[in-house]
């Protein structure tokens, strides 16, 4: 007698079959994707964090092509994004290949473009950097990771009789970065008299610069918001050693390049704009790395930064000199 009624209890209480769902419910409601380039780069960084390498690659491609014209993101562009671009393509090989077209179409480009924008050169160079084994070096003068590369492969296409770029440019603000992106790249690859053709009034550029590091000096003096007198003293310090580290190795470039009038002319300006121990190491330092140079005005440079209290005994004795420090 229990068992028919526990039959009956367990018909009661069987669950009902599933009714089919509404399409409301079939289809939640998504956003449509946003337009902000930020909202799209930060989606793109948490897809790949969390291994969606596909929506990730088709997001980052979304932002590279929505921000090309986009002047505010010139620096984020050609920087942030493609080391994050990078990285997804070590782990990912569809998006180095989605990326390699990109340097591929970038590549045309350069070829057949008349003239030359910013952005143009700026965005072919940034690819070569991240997807052609170039990325950080130590110094801008140290020997390039990937041979001779696509940057100076195309300046040899396009170069003239004396040795300078021979394709149109927009203004010459273009012509001032090409110039000084090739004398970077020629000059690692030890190609010193190629380097001093393709860089132009090299002096004058030093001496620009100078100029502008001077007017940098006296805003900050003159800042009544720079109170921090160690703050100012550090930022001037910082202004002091970019200049160095910037115009010091074009010195030994002349004079490997046999150009001495004009490597003089530029100590002139480094030593004029920063009357210091540092500037004259700085100066024989590159004379003895990138021409091995002996020069006489070496020693005396030497002689000026001891007495300003300088260390250069081992400077000294790369030089070769046998008398001690004075």
């Amino acid at each position: 007698m229990l068992i028919p009624a526990a039959k009956s209890f367990a018909v009661r209480v069987a669950p009902e079959p599933p009714q089919a769902a509404t399409a409301a419910q079939e289809v939640a409601p998504v956003d449509p994707p946003s337009d902000d380039p930020h909202q799209r780069h930060d989606l793109a960084r948490d897809l790949a964090g969390h291994g969606e390498y596909e929506e990730a690659l088709q997001e980052y491609l979304w932002v590279w092509k929505a921000t090309r014209d986009r002047t505010g993101w010139m620096g984020v562009r050609h920087s942030f994004l493609l080391s994050d671009m990078a990285h997804l393509a070590e782990s990912y090989p569809p998006a180095h290949e989605a990326f390699d077209r990109l340097l591929d179409a970038a590549q045309a480009n350069m070829e057949v473009v008349s003239p030359i924008t910013w952005l143009d050169w700026v965005e072919w160079t940034s690819l070569c950097d991240h997807f052609t084994g170039g990325g950080e070096k130590a110094h801008w003068y140290d020997p390039p990771r990937d041979g001779q590369g696509r940057i100076v492969g195309w300046y040899e296409r396009h170069r003239d009789a004396a040795g300078r770029v021979s394709m149109p440019v927009a203004d010459a603000k273009v012509q001032a970065k090409i110039e000084s992106d090739l004398f970077g790249l020629l000059v690692a690859q030890r190609r010193f008299v190629d380097a001093v053709r393709v860089g132009g009034d090299l002096v004058g550029r030093a001496r620009e610069e100078a100029d502008s590091h001077s007017k940098m000096k006296q805003k900050l003096r003159a800042n009544p918001a720079a109170t921090d007198s160690a703050e100012v003293d550090q930022m001037l310090a910082s202004l002091r050693s970019f200049f160095l580290e910037r115009q010091a190795p074009v010195y030994g470039v002349l004079l490997a390049a046999g150009e001495e009038e004009t490597a003089k002319a530029l100590a002139s300006v480094v030593i004029d704009h920063l009357d210091t121990a540092e500037a004259r190491v700085a100066l024989v330092q590159a004379a003895l790395d990138l021409a091995n140079s002996r020069a006489p005005q070496l020693e005396a440079w030497l002689d000026e930064a001891s007495e300003l209290g300088a260390d250069v005994s081992a400077l000294r004795s790369r030089l070769g000199a046998s008398s001690a420090p004075k």
